[in-house]
């Protein structure tokens, strides 16, 4: 299954001083792959010079939340400097705990203010098939922040632009059950409350 998603029509090799050209340059909707998306939004690829900035949904006219309409692509940024193994190994966790139903990111990229010591970065998801419904979209994005409370919760609503990085890593190419993912997420939520 092939996922689209939109992108900038212009890339670059820094994170944007503007953000209000990106914005008018977002108007690509592209199928991807995990490993084209890797391609798509980082420096360190022979396939493109620079990286491109996106966002994981497609949408009936401008880029706004009333105007989302689909995705299957779910994105989570880190910028308080957590290690990303950290992270992914929770995930690796809850797999685990499903009988090894995979809920590990498929791509991971570091940001243009990534450092060694202060580590930047998204972690990507790509789902077994797209989301068409708004409610069903946010509890998503809601419960993998809620998974990785070290995420920058501003960045979940529908319209968030997500800028390219330096460089990436696909973990694995296999989709993301989403019915699992929602199972596994109600039963959180219940366990929480």
């Amino acid at each position: 299954m092939e996922h689209t998603i939109t992108i900038s029509t212009e890339g670059s090799f820094k994170k944007p001083e503007n953000a209000g050209q990106i914005h008018n340059t977002l108007n690509t909707e592209i199928d991807v792959t995990p490993e084209t998306l890797r391609e798509l939004v980082t420096t360190d690829t022979e396939v493109f010079e620079k990286a491109h900035h996106w966002c994981p949904a497609v949408y009936d006219g401008k880029r706004k939340n009333e105007n989302w309409k689909s995705q299957s692509v779910f994105a989570l940024d880190f910028d308080d400097g957590t290690s990303p193994m950290q992270v992914v190994q929770r995930f690796v966790g809850a797999s685990v705990e499903l009988g090894g139903i995979t809920l590990c990111p498929q791509v991971y990229y570091t940001t243009f203010s990534h450092s060694r010591s202060h580590p930047k970065y998204r972690l990507v998801w790509f789902l077994d098939q797209p989301v068409t419904d708004p409610k069903r979209r946010d509890f998503i994005q809601e419960g993998l922040l809620d998974l990785a409370p070290e995420a920058d919760r501003a960045c979940k609503d529908a319209a968030r632009l997500y800028y390219g990085g330096l460089d990436g890593h696909v973990f694995h190419e296999a989709r993301t059950d989403t019915e699992a993912l929602v199972d596994y997420l109600n039963c959180q939520r219940v366990e929480d409350a």
